[in-house]
Formats: C-alpha cells, sequence, structure tokens
C-alpha cells in the first residue's frame, strides 16, 4: 500500500513539474519571438542564445534555461525522460509522454 501511495506521489509530482516546464518553454518561445522575429529553430536554440524565460527577474544578465536533465545530443528532457516534441512552424512544444499530449 506504501509503494501505491508513493507510485501515485510521484507521478503528481511529475505533472507538476511537467506543467511548469512547459510552461517556461512556451514562455521563453514567446519571448524568443518577440526579440527575434521567428521562432527559433529547435529547443537547443534556446538554450545557447540564452532566450528561455529567466528563472531570476533580470532579463538581461540572468542565468536563463536551466533544465533538469538533456539527453546525449542535448535536448531538454520533460520530467518522463522524453525529449520535448517542438514544432519550430507555430512554436509549439508538448511531451511525448502518451497521455500528457495535451498538456
Amino acid at each position: 500500500m506504501a509503494y501505491d501511495r508513493y507510485q501515485r506521489t510521484a507521478l503528481e509530482a511529475k505533472k507538476t513539474a511537467l506543467k511548469a516546464e512547459l510552461g517556461n518553454l512556451r514562455q521563453s518561445i514567446i519571448l524568443f519571438k518577440a526579440m527575434n522575429g521567428k521562432f527559433p529553430r529547435d529547443l537547443k536554440e534556446l538554450i545557447t542564445l540564452r532566450y528561455a524565460f529567466p528563472y531570476k527577474d533580470d532579463l538581461i544578465t540572468g542565468e536563463y534555461l536551466r533544465p533538469r536533465a538533456l539527453d546525449e545530443r542535448g535536448n531538454i528532457l520533460d520530467p518522463f525522460g522524453l525529449p520535448y516534441s517542438y514544432y519550430p512552424y507555430d512554436g509549439s512544444v508538448r511531451t511525448q509522454k502518451e497521455g500528457f499530449e495535451h498538456y
């Protein structure tokens, strides 16, 4: 019974983290487009050019996106350990985790 409770709690934590990370990524994409007039080519560009939404109030000198995890190719991983799907044509980003695509 304790294991089931742990599993439910862990899943809820991942859901919460996913919502927060998607919100940060989406804000970063909006910031990038506002400053460059186009969507980034990929999510890696948000990291390399430091256009991810800041965790601090300082938009100019603050450290921007600090992803929890990157894969060996430098792709940002969601809380489930999967790379985010990004569509540069419209700037949308989502998880690949089945059942959470609507987040």
